[in-house]
């Protein structure tokens, strides 16, 4: 039975439960799976730790302008001009 690899779409002979045509991209195949499930776990894993402790979970646009006061106040004490 013919297949199409996952990671360069070429089409390879399947055998059991395969996924690529190539150990090189089963490879690649690896990294992005382990990539994925461990910022998955990681963002998870923060998630809970925060709700548990009653910590506030902030969003992507509450982070971004906490590290832009942050960037300021060391901005301000530095003596360097701030961004607005």
């Amino acid at each position: 039975m013919k297949d199409i690899c996952e990671i360069c779409g070429e089409k390879f002979e399947k055998i059991n439960n395969k996924k690529t045509c190539s150990p090189r991209c089963g490879k690649e195949l690896r990294k992005k799976y382990l990539k994925e499930k461990f910022n998955q776990k990681r963002y998870l894993n923060n998630y809970y730790l925060d709700n548990l402790k009653g910590k506030r979970v902030l969003t992507s646009e509450q982070i971004e302008e906490n590290r832009k006061r942050n960037r300021n106040n060391y901005r301000r004490k530095k003596g360097l001009p701030i961004e607005e």
